[in-house]
């Protein structure tokens, strides 16, 4: 069983558990759109006042229509290395629609890696059709992976992601083949049922997936979900399959607006500060075209 001091020094955005000040609504940045931002993808910003003050973003993508096609994307350096890197800068340099932050990663030390410094995932990778091994401590809630081959994408158990191009290990699974699956475990290793969150689900065809980010640790305005919470709205959202992500203060969510710019859409709390935006290790997303 995971000590205290082992999750606190491992693991980043989910484990640091501890809340912001009163944070400013998200409309200080300006009112979150609701509506289609590409063909095949929409957005849908939902705010609630019960049981607690909770604000979501669920993106819809539709692989049969959108222009691109989704991958898992990094920063490397020339030896191989993954680089730590925000999700505006990842969806920025490989032309992504929509993304929003993805695997778990290490946090040596108690402290963030920035941007531009080595960092190591929790759970492994493909990219490209390239495996990457993980080379930090394991995680027990990391359980399933989201396998992407092109326009078809798929959650499954374990990490083996056979002929996938883009892949990585998560957890934990929220929902298994239509059914809920239990995360107590989960639960116990966050320490508290609320976290910004972030999570994606897929249909059985596989052709439709939800992206899901949920802000958090912002008292009065958004107090982030409950992994339960997660399993409602994106099984109501019609996932048959679905993986939560890593949160905490990494949980990002980026969108390109109809100039072209990129935006983040959520409001992420890093360092106890609302709408400051963490370096993480890979993002998943949609890319603006199809691989020629």
């Amino acid at each position: 069983m995971l000590t205290r001091r082992l999750l606190l020094s491992l693991f980043g955005a989910v484990l640091l558990a501890s809340c912001a000040t009163k944070a400013p609504p998200p409309e200080a940045a300006g009112a979150p759109p609701t509506g289609t931002i590409a063909p095949g993808i929409e957005v849908q910003t939902t705010k609630r006042t019960d049981p607690v003050p909770l604000v979501t973003y669920l993106v819809t993508i539709d692989l049969a229509k959108a222009s691109g096609e989704m991958k898992v994307v990094a920063d490397r350096d020339a030896e191989g290395n993954l680089l730590a890197a925000t999700v505006s800068d990842l969806a920025a340099r490989n032309r992504l629609l929509v993304a929003v932050n993805a695997s778990f990663f290490e946090v040596p030390a108690g402290r963030y890696p920035k941007a531009g410094e080595r960092a190591e995932v929790v759970g492994g990778l493909v990219l490209g059709g390239e495996r990457i091994p993980s080379k930090a401590k394991s995680l027990a809630l990391i359980d399933g992976a989201l396998c992407i081959d092109g326009r078809s994408v798929r959650i499954e158990r374990g990490f083996e992601c056979r002929g996938a191009a883009w892949g990585l290990a998560s957890g934990p699974l929220l929902i298994d083949q239509g059914r809920r699956a239990d995360t107590a475990f989960a639960d116990a290793i966050f320490k508290s049922p609320r976290h910004p969150r972030t999570a994606v689900g897929v249909d059985p065809a596989r052709k439709r997936l939800w992206l899901l980010v949920a802000d958090g640790r912002q008292p009065g305005v958004s107090e982030g979900a409950t992994l339960d919470e997660l399993k409602d709205l994106l099984a109501a959202a019609g996932a048959t399959d679905a993986l939560n992500l890593d949160g905490g203060g990494s949980s990002t969510l980026v969108v390109r607006d109809a100039s072209g710019a990129l935006r983040i859409l959520n409001v992420p709390i890093h360092d106890r500060t609302p709408g400051l935006e963490r370096p993480v290790v890979t993002a998943v997303g949609v890319t603006s075209e199809l691989k020629r």
